[in-house]
């Protein structure tokens, strides 16, 4: 589950192909799913990693194609929303 700390997506925005951070806390180690969707909901990236207890961060790429793009992490029944806009 989620800490009350939200999910940070940075930079935001970010240039075609960079690196793209993603900072989140859980109260409890466990797997969690990160996926980047495009504006319409299509999955274009996916990601299973184990969560650590505390902090964490994940470096993902960003999409090449500009455009406004949300990444969603779930975790058990916990889910974040960000939107990204990638130029």
């Amino acid at each position: 589950a989620f800490s009350q700390t939200s999910m940070q997506v940075f930079p935001n925005p970010i240039v075609n192909g960079s690196s793209l951070q993603v900072q989140y806390q859980l109260k409890e180690a466990g797997p969690i799913e990160l996926d980047i969707l495009d504006s319409r909901g299509n999955q274009i990236q996916n990601r299973r990693v184990s969560g650590y207890n505390g902090s964490n961060r994940l470096q993902i790429q960003a999409p090449q194609t500009s455009g406004l793009y949300f990444i969603r992490l779930t975790t058990g029944q916990e889910i974040q929303t960000r939107k990204v806009i990638v130029n």
